[in-house]
């Protein structure tokens, strides 16, 4: 009987995490990016309010 409820527990227990997407720098410490599948998370630091707008203005215009 302990072998089965040990073969059980074996079973149920996670898998091993699922690797997260490498990060890819395209600016170093300032802009950088991961891509999962159809997904895109940008990642950028240190910008002026000019810089914010005219990165969003492009991603509306590009995606809208």
């Amino acid at each position: 009987m302990s072998l089965i409820l040990e073969k059980w527990c074996d079973e149920l227990k996670p898998t091993s995490p699922q690797q997260e997407a490498p990060s890819v720098d395209l600016v170093k410490g300032r802009a950088s990016y991961r891509r999962k599948g159809d997904s895109l998370a940008i990642n950028l630091k240190k910008l002026n309010a000019e810089d914010s707008d005219a990165i969003l203005a492009f991603i509306k215009a590009r995606l809208g």
